[in-house]
């Protein structure tokens, strides 16, 4: 278990007490200035606490009234807005109502839903005297417009064709291969999704994750057991065939063949079900990597039972064990299966509710987008059991291979004039074409990264989910991924004299829960704890510096940084010009300050490290104009270059983006936060690369060793056409995916 998950309740929240590094819990120097820092001496304030628990804030009112703002240069005087109602007596303190009370009957959440609001992603004009920052210099016929480069006559040189190395041709026929077998993939997954619906096989309802999840553990036993007895079986059989000394009867050859075809035939009993699958497969015209196997184990049967039958010592022993060992292969194939599939599906249904992960086209750039949203995770069982890509390997290979161990075994028979040792070549021939790696490729690494993801939460639907994952470029990160629920809180709240905290309140959270930002969840609980309501908002913007502009009951209500703040003319003392604040104004007029306060966490920033160590482009969809570059260089002590941080109406529409009624989900992460889903995309991404690499080495096991007991037998070289030599090609290939599924441990 990873060190941050100490520090965590089985809620998923966060413990207080776990933020102990001082460098990553650091702040600004110009935060720590506390309230008492920004009043005059002589101002009368009164405060007044917010919560029992003495851990929210405290608001301040000042007994002065707000500055008056300076009218720009050739700008009109806003008259000040007039009312019938009579003033109200000047208060010099306000309480804060504890707890929630429904104004009007209504309730927060159904005023919500309610609102209706019309995003404008449109940048305010700036004054007069910041407009000649943004105009270009032009030329003397057209000012302002851009200057155009010179365009100079040139010609590139020609480029020579490089000359390909010795490795490069020797590996194009097998990239060739793999070329093929991803087409086909791509084939199948198109048609797929073109069939109409009349076409489409019924499968029924999908099947719920927790009785599938069941289904799954009640075989795990079973195979178990079954799996074991099968190896116990093989390492007899490699032991008779690697030529160890052996007792009594068994240095005959007819009796050493009897003994390995019955052996044989014990381990095809344990593993009845893969030979039946693999047999019904060939008979259906649709053979594949269990067909492959199981014709093997038919064709080593009829070569132990022509040795038992001839005696004869010069072919040796028959290939009982390669057979045998493959057939155990994809035994232990299924049980790996099954324990993944038995994970993956357990922790959808422990999430009460998940985030679905999809993987979008035109979202960021064009390239693939990893997105989360809030959907329903409907086919993800289906999704998780859909075929792997050895089994689409080898079915596609399947009848190729076939015809050629058939058509190499008939002329190395009649090129070396021995037709007695037809079924010992054909046999020689085919072992190579069903390794013991060819149908564990994929279940090996998934029942790995199934249960180092299962730790956080997250879950992948099987290879095609990895397949989505893999070929994705970018991740979309928002504000509750770098800043989670609890690690936001206001640290001090300001409100000057002249305004009524209740409609500054609502008025600020009204906008800011409209922007859909971080804090906007703060915003909401103080609007409860003071019984304001959501008011109806009209021309909402958003400014290309991150602020925020509305229409509420007539009156302009700017939310923003001060330096949004002194782009719209609004005057801000020296002091109050905060880097963690959000600044608010009223008809021009300034007239609170939010401070508010980020926590930064371990697991975020190592997930952030993550990122700039992988080839995974993170796009920050983040709407909190308080979250910069430069905040989360200085938070989480780390740069922040390789980042891609849009423009906020680019923003805006990324992390808005919702799930594509035609796209299928990849992935479920259970809690919020960015660590889960950078582990999520990192180990998708892992899984999809050694699975593939797993199929290029299985397929290049097949295709080198067929060729080359091709050209043993051809030659009647039987002496090293034995089954010890086949079984240390075949343990020779293993080596490599056992290399790569050890490095996902780590």
């Amino acid at each position: 278990m990873d060190d941050f998950e100490k520090d965590m309740t089985p809620d998923g929240e966060v413990l207080p007490e776990s933020f102990t590094l001082d460098d990553i819990l650091s702040e600004f120097s110009d935060e720590n200035i506390t309230v008492e820092d920004y009043a005059p001496a002589g101002e009368r304030a009164h405060k007044i606490q917010s919560d029992d628990s003495g851990r929210m804030f405290s608001v301040e009112i000042s007994s002065d009234e707000a500055p008056s703002q300076p009218e720009p240069p050739g700008a009109e005087k806003r008259p000040a807005p007039q009312s019938d109602e009579p003033d109200e007596p000047a208060r010099t303190d306000y309480d804060i109502v504890r707890e929630y009370k429904p104004v009007g009957g209504g309730d927060l959440d159904k005023l919500l839903k309610e609102v209706t609001l019309d995003y404008v992603s449109d940048e305010k004009a700036a004054p007069a005297e910041y407009a000649s920052d943004y105009e270009d210099e032009g030329d003397g016929e057209n000012p302002g417009a851009p200057r155009e480069a010179p365009v100079e006559d040139y010609e590139p040189p020609r480029k020579e064709k490089p000359e390909r190395s010795f490795g490069q041709r020797a590996a194009s026929p097998f990239l060739a291969l793999m070329a093929v077998i991803s087409m086909r993939w791509q084939q199948r997954r198109a048609t797929v999704k073109a069939a109409p619906p009349e076409e489409a096989e019924d499968l029924g309802p999908e099947l719920d994750a927790d009785r599938a999840s069941r289904y799954y553990g009640s075989h795990i036993s079973n195979l178990r057991v079954r799996t074991k007895a099968a190896l116990a079986l093989c390492l007899v059989l490699m032991y008779i065939s690697f030529g160890f000394p052996v007792l009594g009867r068994l240095n005959n050859a007819s009796v050493s063949a009897l003994m390995c075809l019955i052996l044989e035939l014990a381990v095809v009993v344990i593993c009845l079900d893969v030979f039946t699958a693999g047999i019904m497969d060939l008979l259906r015209k649709k053979p594949g990597g269990g067909s492959l196997i199981a014709v093997s184990c038919v064709l080593s049967a009829i070569d132990a039972v022509v040795i038992a039958a001839t005696g004869s010592k010069e072919m040796g022993l028959p290939f009982c064990a390669v057979s045998a060992l493959s057939i155990t292969g994809a035994l232990w194939a299924s049980l790996l299966t099954c324990k993944a599939n038995r994970i993956t599906l357990r922790t959808l249904a422990l999430s009460k509710d998940p985030f679905s992960v999809t993987a979008e086209s035109g979202k960021g750039e064009d390239d693939i987008t990893l997105i989360k949203t809030k959907s329903d995770t409907e086919n993800f069982v289906r999704r998780t059991e859909e075929i792997s890509p050895d089994e689409i390997a080898y079915s596609t290979l399947a009848p190729f291979i076939m015809i050629a161990a058939l058509i190499m075994a008939l002329a190395a028979a009649v090129v070396s004039k021995d037709y007695k040792a037809f079924a010992h070549i054909l046999a020689a021939i085919f072992m190579p074409a069903a390794p013991v790696c060819a149908l564990l490729c994929f279940p090996l690494p998934f029942s790995v990264v199934s249960r180092r993801i299962f730790r956080s939460g997250s879950a992948i639907a099987g290879w095609s989910g990895a397949y989505d994952i893999g070929g994705s470029q970018h991740i979309v990160i928002t504000d509750r991924d770098i800043f989670p629920k609890d690690t936001v809180a206001f640290e001090s709240i300001r409100i000057l004299e002249g305004m009524d905290p209740k409609k500054v309140i609502s008025y600020t959270g009204s906008v800011i829960i409209a922007s859909g930002s971080g804090i906007a969840g703060i915003f909401s609980e103080l609007m409860k704890k003071n019984g304001s309501v959501i008011e109806k908002i009209d021309d909402f913007r958003c400014s290309e510096g991150g602020g925020l502009t509305a229409m509420i009951n007539g009156e302009e209500v700017l939310c923003g940084n001060s330096g949004f703040m002194h782009l719209n003319s609004i005057h801000l003392p020296q002091k109050l010009a905060s880097k963690s604040s959000v600044f608010v104004s009223i008809n021009g007029r300034i007239s609170a300050i939010f401070t508010i306060a980020y926590t930064p966490v371990v697991p975020v920033q190592k997930a952030l490290v993550a990122l700039l160590r992988s080839r995974r482009r993170p796009i920050f969809a983040i709407r909190d104009f308080n979250v910069t570059p430069e905040m989360i260089r200085h938070k989480f002590r780390m740069p922040t270059d390789g980042f891609d941080f849009p423009s906020y109406a680019r923003r805006y529409e990324i992390s808005a983006a919702h799930r594509s009624p035609d796209s299928k989900i990849a992935a479920i992460v259970s809690r919020e936060g960015l660590g889960p889903m950078v582990e999520l995309s990192d180990e998708g991404h892992r899984l999809y690369n050694v699975a593939r690499l797993n199929v290029l080495l299985s397929v290049m096991c097949t295709v080198i060793g067929m060729v080359l007991m091709f050209f043993l037998c051809l030659t009647a070289a039987f002496d090293s056409v034995t089954v010890g030599n086949l079984l240390l090609y075949m343990i020779f290939w293993m080596l490599p995916p056992a290399a790569l599924v050890f490095g996902l441990r780590r």
